[in-house]
């Protein structure tokens, strides 16, 4: 049964989805936002087509129109890519927080209860994240993470956490950090992340808030999409660990170590990859 919270403003959401081609995926994706227990005074979603070739532009009018309570709007785009959809569909939210949804993941039904009561009780948080599977985030080194993890800027140039789709953040944190960098191809939820993680509190719960959608049973790296490429992941984390240093976020000597720490990941990934290919 849907719940209305009745906190105010202050906990209004805007759930945005950047599509591309999704015709297979995008119905179930709005499902999971139209089915969470609990639906704030003031929610909507935003669909951003980026240049769409089949039927997705027509599947989520249909919906919109059939499912007047979700507050559909549908911002249409020449293909420029993710980074720069998500832009577009945060800029025009006019919800206090951002609950982000790639169109090919699932939410999961109680993100919106899970992570509002969590705002309820921690008045600070700017930026909350989750898992996408059953299982505890672990970052090596850290290992598995408490209940509630405060993340560091350093901890995350160990591990990227957490999934997109999981993940719920102010609007205005986003606006003042500048969004996502629309240069970069590769990595670019890492830029954000940890420039959101410098200066605000960042916060990832050990919760399964989102899942691979019913078409999308795929690897977490080298398997499809932009993280298949792994050699463009690769020169992404490279830019990331650049714009740190720029920033002093890090120093040379950290950058040096995380530049080994991200090419032995490369590596190994590489060397994952073939043997599960040849598995297959």
């Amino acid at each position: 049964m849907i719940r209305t919270q009745k906190n105010g403003n202050d906990t209004s959401i805007s759930v945005i989805i950047p599509a591309y081609n999704a015709e297979k995926t995008i119905v179930a994706s709005l499902d999971s936002v139209k089915n969470q227990t609990v639906i704030p005074n003031f929610y909507e979603v935003i669909v951003v087509d980026d240049g769409s070739t089949d039927k997705t532009l027509n599947l989520v009018n249909e919906y919109f129109y059939n499912n007047t309570e979700l507050h559909g709007a549908i911002i249409s785009q020449k293909n420029a890519g993710v980074s720069a959809a998500r832009n577009a569909g945060i800029y025009a939210a006019k919800g206090v927080w951002i609950s982000l949804l790639d169109s090919d993941d699932v939410l999961h039904p109680r993100k919106n209860e899970i992570i509002l009561d969590f705002i309820a009780a921690n008045m600070d948080a700017e930026f909350i994240g989750g898992n996408l599977t059953d299982a505890k985030t672990k970052i090596p080194f850290l290992g598995v993470l408490p209940d509630v993890k405060k993340i560091k800027p350093i901890e995350l140039l160990i591990k990227w956490v957490p999934q997109t789709s999981t993940i719920m953040l102010k609007k205005s944190v986003f606006e003042l950090v500048g969004g996502y960098d629309i240069e970069m191809k590769y990595a670019e939820d890492g830029d954000l992340y940890l420039k959101i993680a410098e200066k605000y509190n960042y916060y990832v719960l050990q919760k399964k808030l989102a899942s691979f959608g019913p078409e999308n049973q795929k690897f977490m790296f080298g398997d499809s999409g932009l993280s298949g490429n792994l050699r463009g992941m690769f020169q992404g984390n490279m830019q990331i660990l650049r714009h740190a240093l720029q920033r002093k976020t890090i120093h040379i000597g950290q950058y040096i170590i995380f530049v080994f720490w991200n090419a032995i990941k490369y590596m190994r990934r590489v060397i994952i990859t073939k043997v599960r290919k040849n598995i297959l």
